[in-house]
């Protein structure tokens, strides 16, 4: 792992040092010795002989030599544990099993658990819409022998889109909700206070708006959003034209899907429902102008300020009215137990650019599914605060 890696270049940088420190106390040894030797060869014999007197001193020599010796010693008590030091830091950094003790090592690799209560997404699934690998072998669409009634038997791994009981997208029957508790209906997105004042660009990111055959998506972005103290990333979000959810039977001219996933890969869909209007919120603007008119994987770059998007489509959250139900995703594989929050408040988009949309990917809407035994909530609006009474 990168961890792993990280600690092996730090252990060599260890041994170098260690092996430089070595090498200078032999030197410094051998020069040493080099010079007693010298001055032991050189000096004036008279002086010999009188260095040979009996005295209570040592010589110039002894006093070299014992220095030496010293010097020798020091040197094998600093170079011995230095070496051992030197040779189990090579040998642990170099070990799979063993990085060095003490270092803080970042598995990056390491898989992200999945929830006891959440199946493991179809292989394939990239979160909603986009199957690849085994699952890009069996094609399907909105029409003719591959149409939403026939996504069951192209693929034994989509089976549920068939027989599947909490299938998305449905019909909200406003007389058929359920007043939810607090606890069922408590959100919240990351708080980008005074963003546009502060900082405007802080909190854009660099996307891609590709074509992939069945509908315009944009991913790579960064934003975070809370349900029930859960929160969730946002993988991408994409268009449908028209609107697959509909309300009291009512359909809309699109609906935009913001796909998150938790750490322990649970799912959560916010639906937007869309309508033709004068102008489109400054966070998609680009989007529309960019996105592919065909089939394009690749894509053009956009930039995504999230702040605005989260406030465009939430505005105050504590107050946004939301319909929440357990479904599913609306494409192949169908995987189920998806938490889904449709808002009730929609946004605008430029009728030019819902009909280029509309040109783009066409109509790419599954029929809505039946409800079976699920409970459907509705958190309403929040009551605005009473007004202070006159003094």
């Amino acid at each position: 792992s990168e961890a792993q890696q990280i600690d092996r270049g730090s252990g060599k940088g260890i041994l170098c040092l260690c092996l430089s420190c070595v090498l200078l106390e032999i030197i410094a040894s051998i020069e040493l010795s080099r010079r007693s030797a010298s001055a032991s060869i050189t000096r004036d014999p008279a002086s010999y002989v009188e260095e040979q007197k009996p005295t209570m001193q040592p010589s110039t020599v002894e006093k070299q030599s014992y220095a030496t010796l010293l010097l020798a010693s020091l040197t094998l008590l600093i170079v011995i544990p230095t070496l051992v030091v030197a040779v189990v830091t090579f040998v642990r950094v170099n070990s799979k099993d063993c990085p060095l003790a003490g270092a803080t090592t970042i598995q990056l690799d390491t898989p992200v658990p999945t929830a006891p209560n959440t199946p493991e997404p179809s292989e394939g699934d990239d979160g909603h819409g986009e199957p690849t690998g085994d699952h890009a072998a069996a094609h399907w669409g909105y029409s003719g022998d591959i149409a939403p009634d026939m996504w069951g038997e192209l693929s034994p791994d989509w089976s549920t889109c068939s027989t599947g009981r909490q299938q998305s997208p449905i019909d909200i029957v406003s007389a058929n909700v359920k007043d939810p508790s607090a606890a069922e209906t408590d959100i919240n997105r990351a708080a980008f206070q005074n963003v546009g004042e502060l900082a405007p660009n802080a909190f854009s990111y660099k996307c891609n708006v590709v074509h992939n055959g069945h509908s315009i998506k944009v991913d790579g972005s960064q934003e975070f959003f809370s349900k029930n103290r859960v929160w969730y990333k946002l993988l991408q979000f994409h268009f449908h034209t028209p609107s697959e959810h509909t309300i009291d039977g009512k359909y809309f001219d699109a609906e935009i899907h913001f796909v998150h996933q938790s750490a322990t890969g649970e799912y959560l869909v916010i639906g937007v429902m869309v309508t033709g209007g004068e102008s489109t919120p400054e966070f998609l603007r680009e989007v529309m102008e960019k996105m592919p008119e065909e089939e394009d994987l690749e894509g053009s770059e956009v930039t995504v300020n999230h702040a605005q998007l989260l406030e465009a489509i939430l505005g105050d959250e504590a107050s946004a009215p939301f319909y929440t139900y357990p479904g599913s995703f609306t494409t192949p594989p169908c995987t189920e137990r998806v938490t889904w929050i449709v808002l009730q408040n929609g946004i605008e988009i430029s009728l030019e650019h819902i009909t280029k949309m509309k040109s783009a990917q066409g109509a790419n809407v599954r029929p809505v599914q039946p409800v079976n035994d699920r409970v459907l909530l509705f958190k309403p609006a929040a009551a605005a605060p009473a007004a202070a009474p006159a003094a």
